[in-house]
């Protein structure tokens, strides 16, 4: 058989030994390394960590999530140079902008499809919530509710000392409930399984456009440094208003630039809703963990984290076939108080019997009654306590 030749430039042969480099199992970012042991993430040293050893429990769960990336990123882009991010930020814009030229004719569609999804990954209708989906052509700063950093919360009145006790371990819980809701909507996003049909009959490119576009993000979430990120960057191309009410149907108003930033920012907001259960039932207290726990410059981690997390959840739970039960185990999981959901999290992380017969028998027992009526009583009690401001703005 006669044998090929492959002629490569100079800068061709300088990519392949640059990525061929970065390809061998190094680690995770040199600098993100720095912040996580310097501690400067969005959980912190948070108590639901197991104990470790002398590698940071956070690195060695960080480490697959991002290998992970690594690999679909070597698989779709070989040619790119890895030690420029600049190359895959231009290769996103590129594909941000093919996107929207084949999605405005199409928005309709979209909005509607991306509420299919959600009616019926959550089981909702109208008379549950009042959800809006909008697919728009860019976010402004109006658009953005949630504030850049922690907020203040001198205004927020307690009765006396006591009322402070524990508070900053339901903050910690917020925090890793705010990367779980990351991760459980990156997995939504990746069961394409629920809008393949869809989206092909509507044009037959997107898909391919959407995968490359969920790859992109996730390597440059993790390789980016947020201190440096404009700030309406930072909400990934979507967001979110939500407003518990106790008297009337709760608001979700969503808005993203693309189908996929949508349905992400979506099934964050239907979880963000069910998370009120596992805020305290204090108003005060609860209006203090909000405060503290939910602002965008955690954004980054929160999705590093989460994408982390629940990789861990899935070497316990298999694959899709659990999909249609996510909404519901994490309502049975924030709904833990805070000391009990610390250390169910804990066993999770360290792959306990424990973690593994305590998640199985949450799942058995979702599969067994799946009573909705009890999802919405449980809500509904949360919301009564709200009762004093008759709304809660998330």
């Amino acid at each position: 058989m006669k044998q090929k030749t492959i002629i490569l430039s100079e800068r061709q042969l300088k990519i392949l030994r640059e990525n061929f480099q970065s390809s061998i199992k190094e680690g995770l970012p040199k600098e993100l390394l720095k912040q996580l042991y310097n501690g400067k993430t969005s959980l912190g040293n948070h108590p639901a960590f197991p104990p470790e050893d002398e590698i940071k429990f956070e690195e060695k769960l960080l480490l697959p999530s991002y290998e992970k990336i690594l690999s679909e990123i070597n698989l779709i882009y070989p040619n790119l140079n890895k030690n420029n991010l600049n190359e895959f930020k231009n290769e996103l814009s590129k594909l941000l902008k093919h996107c929207q030229e084949i999605e405005n004719p199409i928005k309709n569609q979209l909005e509607s499809l991306a509420m299919k999804i959600i009616k019926k990954v959550f089981n909702v209708t109208e008379d549950d919530v009042d959800l809006s989906i909008e697919m728009v052509d860019k976010l402004t700063s109006n658009d953005i509710k949630m504030s850049l950093l922690p907020e203040k919360a001198d205004d927020i009145e307690f009765d006396g000392i006591e009322d402070f006790k524990g508070i900053n371990e339901d903050v910690y819980k917020r925090r890793m409930v705010n990367c779980l809701m990351q991760g459980i909507s990156n997995k939504y996003i990746r069961l394409y399984e629920y809008y393949i049909k869809d989206i092909f009959e509507l044009n037959d490119k997107l898909l391919s456009i959407y995968k490359r576009i969920i790859v992109l993000n996730e390597y440059i979430n993790f390789m980016e440094d947020a201190n440096k990120v404009n700030e309406i960057d930072i909400t990934f191309g979507s967001t979110s208003d939500i407003i518990v009410r106790s008297k009337s149907k709760s608001t979700i108003t969503v808005k993203g630039v693309n189908f996929i930033a949508l349905l992400h920012e979506s099934v964050k907001a239907m979880l963000d809703l069910i998370s009120v259960n596992g805020l305290p039932n204090d108003t005060n207290k609860m209006k203090y963990v909000l405060k503290k726990a939910d602002f965008r410059y955690a954004s980054y981690w929160d999705m590093r984290f989460g994408k982390a997390i629940w990789l861990k959840f899935e070497e316990k739970l298999g694959d899709s076939e659990y999909a249609d039960l996510i909404p519901y185990l994490f309502f049975v999981i924030v709904s833990k108080p805070t000391s009990e959901f610390n250390v169910f999290m804990q066993n999770i992380f360290a792959n306990t019997k424990q973690g593994r017969i305590e998640l199985k028998t949450m799942v058995d027992g979702i599969r067994y009654k799946l009573d909705q009526d009890k999802f919405e009583d449980d809500l509904e009690k949360k919301r009564n306590v709200i009762s004093d401001d008759k709304y809660l703005h998330i």
